[in-house]
């Protein structure tokens, strides 16, 4: 165990150095385009989520406003039809053919026809004939031209319809002006239609997880899970502000009062063809918990992808370490092995050019210029033992003087010869031995010719320790340092 942490320790391996910086450098780069990527696709599904809940929005909106039309144009044909203006086609039938018509969209809640001065003459199951409907805004305004009403409740027809919920149920208005063949107006025809046919258009464009809430030009909520005609402000009071700024479509992120938080698409009504529309507005959300689910799975799969993706290239990086610090490490074992005295031991060569190429190289030269300086050396020492065994040995008197002429070293002849020990003469110059028989001028020839040739040989008189004068053969050499 202590000899793999010591592969990792940077301090002691400098593959665990080169390793651990490029792989800590590897993780550092893939976390952050990891978390750079993540988050921009992040931003990415987002947007398409807000956008897609938008285009949702618009779908529901548009189911309404051809709904609209169409059953707009359907009156509209209806009240063209050779029995509408002919008034000498029995009420009978005309009532058969506002059933037939109410028959083939059940969302009709009534059908009937009015007389210019608002008298009913004909509904669908006899509802409303005979009663005065001149102050409703569709007998009124359908004489003008065609006329469709916003939603409104019930009036006379909640009474009289079958309402087995018991609940308040609201209608919109569809009216086209009935002419005869002369072109004088005849009446007015309308359809009432269930104002539940929106909810369930609405209910058919909902995916589960999400809410669809209708509102009215002015923000009130005319379907949806809210109560109806409650103000929209206060269940999301920044998404009217915004649509009061003037944006007809848009999402964005807002927490309701119910304290959840939702993504929120909205779009309002323009109409369609002829149909101007009432400025409704769809609004469609859903948790944001569950609208950007997949967003956020991705997020995760390209974090763990960047985080699988760094250990991956990070082992790489330790792996090429090792690869470009085995050299390196080779040279120094040789280098250790050399330390201890193996000079035999043979530096790893390195191919090529590079760094590590010259230090094996500069290694290998110098263990063979050390190997030679080392033998020459102890060539140079084995001679000098034979020097210093040769000097001790010798019966001849033996002293040795620096540069300074200063005696730094004699033989145990000189001591027996001349009386004096060692210590009495290192450091002395060798003229304590003069007899005083020879000339000044006898020894500036002897130190002239040493100077000339480096030695001198000759017969002088030295004189004892005791002061017996002497006489000796002596010879004299020059010792240069090459």
């Amino acid at each position: 165990m202590k000899r793999w942490l010591k592969h990792l320790d940077p301090r002691r391996s400098l593959r665990a150095e080169i390793g651990l910086a490029s792989g800590a450098i590897v993780l550092l780069l893939s976390t952050a385009l990891s978390f750079y990527a993540a988050e921009a696709s992040r931003q990415q599904i987002e947007q398409r989520e807000g956008s897609s809940f938008v285009r949702r929005a618009q779908n529901a909106l548009d189911v309404l406003d051809r709904g609209m039309y169409e059953r707009s144009r359907e009156i509209r044909n209806a009240a063209r039809l050779d029995e509408m203006r002919d008034p000498g086609v029995a009420v009978a039938r005309k009532r058969e053919l506002m059933e037939r018509l109410q028959t083939n969209f059940d969302a009709y809640a009534w059908i009937g026809f009015c007389d210019t001065n608002g008298i009913g003459l004909v509904g669908t199951g006899g509802y409303l004939e005979g009663k005065n409907l001149s102050k409703r805004p569709w007998c009124t305004e359908g004489r003008k031209g065609d006329y469709i009403g916003d939603v409104h409740d019930a009036m006379l027809l909640a009474k009289l319809l079958p309402n087995p919920s018991g609940e308040t149920f609201y209608l919109v208005d569809v009216a086209s002006p009935v002419f005869d063949h002369q072109n004088n107006l005849l009446g007015v025809l309308c359809g009432h239609i269930y104002w539940s046919w929106a909810s369930e258009a609405l209910d058919s464009k909902r995916t589960p997880g999400q809410d669809i809430f209708l509102l009215s030009r002015d923000g009130k909520v005319l379907s949806g899970d809210a109560p109806a005609w409650s103000e929209f402000d206060q269940l999301a009071p920044e998404m009217m502000r915004h649509h009061r700024a003037g944006n007809q479509t848009g999402y964005h992120i807002e927490r309701f009062s119910d304290g959840k938080t939702y993504l929120v698409g909205h779009a309002s009504s323009t109409g369609y063809r002829d149909y101007t529309g009432f400025g409704w507005m769809t609004v469609v959300r859903e948790d944001v918990t569950t609208a950007f689910a997949p967003a956020r799975a991705l997020q995760r799969h390209i974090l763990i992808a960047g985080a699988l993706g760094g250990l991956f290239f990070a082992w790489l990086s330790w792996l090429m370490a090792g690869r470009i610090a085995l050299p390196i490490r080779r040279i120094s074992l040789a280098a250790d092995r050399i330390a201890t005295g193996d000079l035999k031991y043979a530096v790893p060569s390195q191919p090529g050019d590079d760094e590590v190429a010259h230090l094996s190289r500069a290694i290998h030269e110098m263990v063979a210029s050390l190997t030679g300086e080392i033998a020459q050396r102890r060539a140079a020492e084995a001679g000098l033992q034979l020097a210093a065994k040769v000097f001790g040995q010798s019966n001849e008197a033996i002293m040795i003087t620096d540069a300074e002429n200063r005696i730094v070293q004699v033989n145990a002849a000189f001591t027996r010869i001349t009386g004096y020990q060692s210590e009495e003469v290192l450091g002395h110059n060798p003229r304590l031995l003069s007899s005083g028989r020879q000339s000044p001028q006898f020894y500036h020839g002897m130190w002239q010719q040493l100077l000339s040739n480096n030695r001198w040989r000759g017969e002088i008189w030295n004189r004892r320790k005791s002061g017996e004068v002497f006489p000796e053969w002596l010879s004299i050499s020059n010792v240069t340092d090459a």
